[in-house]
């Protein structure tokens, strides 16, 4: 039996209210069928059943105002008998202080976009031990980020259902937290992905034909950060090498031993780990299924340079050319609101939030923290924001619960001066940034060098048409060319 959750409705929203349930009671439902439709302030969302089975019971209904990532309605095989609901209908109410509901589900976060899965790294509290709300009670990680969970409530942990390394679905429970003694449901684990069961506590590890080192239970070896990056860098599979770490782990040296032993002029399969398998999915889907097309300006950064430095000068903001750029892109995208939206294939969802993701390039691949609320910033927020953002992407540390709206590439540090980058679905375009050089320009009639840049903008033809984009292009290059003359702007 598993809990069906409210979604994440919004950054730092804390409930969502059900509009209409299209299942009731005793329904069977199939993976991936909407189940119910939700609403925050700013959004509409379906809320679709994470596996199959007989919708076993609802714990609230159409109108509720309901926290998220509690339980909306359990899910299981027919005949199971769901967890008793109260008098006001829900499994138990959240009070604000640390008393425990009589039983309650701590679940697999959300740890990336279109990532059905999270490990588990630690354990910080072992069964039986008291929990307060807000304590950190185990830490995931995906093949982007580390997250640490943290009790939504008081009580006691009373249920552990992973070991560590082991792999479980996003949105579903991994600890049930409660009143000492309560009784917990029991795990039943689904397929995370198509094939592959997510094994409980106690199951037995499959077996490892490709190396002698202890596997996690979906196979994984596991490894070290240190010891997967420098493997990239060799070109190794540290999947098939036996770890000497602690249980079995594979580290650094196990890598740079393997790397030594290998015939010098010998070819090496390196397969792709799950979060270039991840990128390399998104891109692809991306680049067949939606007709881009690209725009190209020039941009004269003279001004933008000039107040940059005066500004650094004066109080030490350590602002970037990127940062003006986001800034000029908010602005642009409040101006030309069709470029702030997600878009499917009935239509486009015109995004509230101005939320722009900046593109980091990390160990083995790429990833794209969001700064949320662009459009209510000034300079300097933004700059010390991404700062963060970015310092933070690179340690492992991503938020997922910040949906993007809009996503901007900058290849100007590697030296690159103009390319297109590949749109993020469900985006409705992307702006790429080459390096700030110095150009030679006619002004007046005379030649002249001034600093410069290219700005590429890759729009989703279905949403958008050349007109369009070529007024958003040319809002964000007059705002970077004028919008600087004055020593006062913020």
């Amino acid at each position: 039996m598993d809990a069906l959750v409210m979604p994440q409705v919004g950054q730092d929203l804390p409930t969502g209210r059900i509009v209409e349930w299209h299942k009731a009671p005793g329904d069977t439902l199939t993976a991936g069928e909407v189940v119910l439709v939700v609403e925050s302030e700013k959004a509409v969302f379906d809320v679709e059943a994470e596996r199959g089975g007989v919708l076993l019971t609802r714990v609230h209904e159409a109108g509720a105002e309901v926290d998220v990532l509690t339980p909306v309605a359990w899910i299981g095989e027919a005949g199971e008998a769901p967890p008793p609901a109260t008098e006001s209908g829900g499994v138990e109410a959240r009070s604000s202080t640390d008393a425990p509901t009589a039983v309650a589900p701590l679940l697999m976060p959300q740890v990336g976009q279109d990532l059905p899965e999270g490990r588990i790294v630690a354990w910080h509290k072992a069964e039986g031990e008291p929990v307060s709300a807000g304590e950190v009670v185990l830490v995931v990680e995906s093949e982007k980020a580390v997250f640490e969970v943290e009790a939504e409530l008081g009580g006691v942990l009373l249920k552990r259902l992973y070991d560590e390394g082991a792999e479980a679905p996003v949105l579903q429970p991994v600890a049930y937290i409660g009143e000492e003694g309560a009784a917990v449901p029991e795990p039943t684990p689904e397929p995370v992905g198509a094939a592959v069961a997510a094994a409980p506590v106690g199951a037995t590890p499959a077996a490892a034909p490709m190396s002698s080192s202890t596997r996690t239970r979906r196979g994984r070896v596991p490894s070290s950060p240190a010891a997967r990056r420098r493997a990239g860098e060799l070109g190794l599979d540290w999947q098939a090498l036996s770890g000497s770490g602690p249980g079995g782990r594979v580290v650094r040296r196990d890598v740079e031993a393997a790397a030594a032993t290998t015939a010098a002029g010998e070819d090496r399969h390196q397969p792709f780990d799950r979060m270039r398998r991840v990128v390399a999915e998104r891109l692809t889907d991306s680049w067949r299924n939606i007709p881009h097309f690209s725009l190209s300006v020039d941009v004269d950064m003279a001004a933008a340079q000039a107040w940059r430095r005066r500004r650094n000068a004066a109080d030490d903001s350590r602002i970037t050319v990127n940062d003006l750029i986001v800034r000029a892109v908010a602005g642009a995208l409040q101006a030309h609101p069709r470029f702030n939206s997600h878009v499917s294939e009935n239509g486009i969802t015109l995004k509230a939030a101005i939320n722009i993701g900046i593109a980091v390039a990390v160990d083995g691949g790429l990833v794209v923290p969001v700064l949320a609320d662009a459009g209510n910033r000034a300079a300097d927020d933004i700059a010390r924001e991404i700062r963060s953002l970015v310092s933070a992407a690179r340690a492992g540390r991503v938020d997922p619960r910040v949906t993007g709206t809009f996503t901007i590439s900058n290849l100007g540090a590697a030296g690159i001066d103009r390319f297109q980058a590949i749109i993020n679905p469900p985006e409705c375009a992307i702006l790429a940034v080459g390096a700030v050089t110095e150009r030679p320009v006619a002004i007046d009639g005379m030649l002249a060098v001034r600093p410069g840049c290219t700005l590429t903008l890759a729009c989703d033809h279905r949403a958008v048409d050349g007109v369009g984009a070529a007024a958003f292009l040319t809002t964000i290059k007059t705002a970077l060319e004028t919008g600087y003359t004055d020593p006062t702007t913020s």
